[in-house]
Parts: C-alpha cells; sequence; structure tokens
C-alpha cells in the first residue's frame, strides 16, 4: 500500500517525509526552522490519501487534536522556535 506523508511547504510539497505506522496511528518527525507553514497528509499521488483540515487554514496548534477530512484544506502552522516536531495521525 502508499506510504501516508507528511507534505508541505516545509518539504516543498515531496514525497520523503514518511510517516510511521504504529499501533493507534501514524507518526513522523521532523527539523523545521522557524517560520509558517502550509501541510496536509497524503499519499504521493494525493489520490490514496489527502487529508487536511476542516474549513480554510486551521492552525495546528502544540498537543491539541483537530479533525483532518478527506480532500481539505491545507493546515497552517506557526513555528516560533526552530526544533523537531512530531506530528501524530490518531485513527481513535
Amino acid at each position: 500500500s502508499d506510504p501516508l506523508l507528511l507534505r508541505g511547504s516545509m518539504n516543498d510539497w515531496g514525497t520523503m517525509q514518511v510517516m510511521t505506522a504504529t499501533d493507534g496511528g501514524f507518526v513522523t518527525e521532523v527539523m523545521l526552522a522557524a517560520g509558517d507553514y502550509e501541510f496536509k497528509l497524503g499519499s504521493a499521488d494525493w489520490r490514496t490519501a489527502d487529508l487536511g483540515a476542516d474549513g480554510l487554514l486551521p492552525v495546528a496548534t502544540d498537543g491539541k487534536p483537530m479533525a483532518l477530512l478527506p480532500r481539505g484544506a491545507n493546515i497552517s502552522l506557526k513555528i516560533t522556535e526552530a526544533g523537531k516536531y512530531r506530528f501524530v495521525l490518531s485513527l481513535d
């Protein structure tokens, strides 16, 4: 099956940031510089998976879950401090 990918402005919407399957979903970690980003979770062809936000550019917040929808909007992310960030998709 196609891997689930973190795709966004932090990686030119590319297909290199593969999310690892866990017991309850998927996870990946990425080093980010301070700045504003947009992202979605998707497959390489965007057909198998294309998960975005419920509404126009909601901001992802640290530790607070947000609902994702198929073919949803890009998710806005504001990073104030450079470092390693974890992206988690929970299937619960």
